[in-house]
């Protein structure tokens, strides 16, 4: 019997049901009750749209998460130098050994190298060296430089004050 059905009927007329929250016709009438067979898919909507919910943040979180997991400290290396470098090294301040080269080759001019961090690697504030390529050339130190604050470090020479510099960016 479906629960349209019961609400035309006397209560005489409604069957007897042994619920302890009160007659049949109000159990049968609530918008919760559904008849064998009448049974609607809202719950089934109401828990698809709660998992895609679910999902839908996990994925967020998960793309957020990538996205910090980037260390503030990578950063792209630019050569405008006018020349090629062989060496460029990272250290923290206090430590000289340069023996970790960051490159595989020669950084022509114009050309850059992406600098990833090790997650061990401690702090913002580095120093870091370039050595270069023509031999005869003294290398160029800059001491206590705030990677956080740097995504791109690009190098410069002044043949005429016959300087080299970075820019950051």
């Amino acid at each position: 019997m479906a629960a349209a059905n019961l609400q035309g009927m006397s209560e005489k007329q409604q069957p007897a049901c042994p619920l302890p929250f009160g007659s049949y016709a109000a159990w049968a009438t609530s918008p919760n009750f559904h008849a064998p067979g009448t049974r609607d898919n809202s719950a089934k909507k109401d828990d698809s749209e709660m998992r895609g919910l679910v999902i839908g943040s996990m994925m967020t979180l998960a793309a957020m998460s990538a996205a910090l997991a980037d260390d503030l400290r990578n950063v792209n290396v630019v050569n405008e130098t006018g020349y090629g470098i062989k060496f460029l090294g990272f250290n923290n301040p206090g430590d000289n050994d340069w023996s970790d080269n960051e490159l595989g080759g020669v950084l022509g001019n114009g050309q850059s190298v992406y600098v990833k961090f090790n997650t061990a690697d401690e702090g913002c504030v580095w120093n870091f060296k370039i050595e270069w390529a023509d031999p005869g050339y003294p290398g160029v130190l800059w001491k206590d430089v705030d990677l956080c604050k740097i995504s791109v470090l690009k190098l410069h020479y002044n043949r005429s004050s016959d300087t080299t510099s970075y820019a950051a960016e």
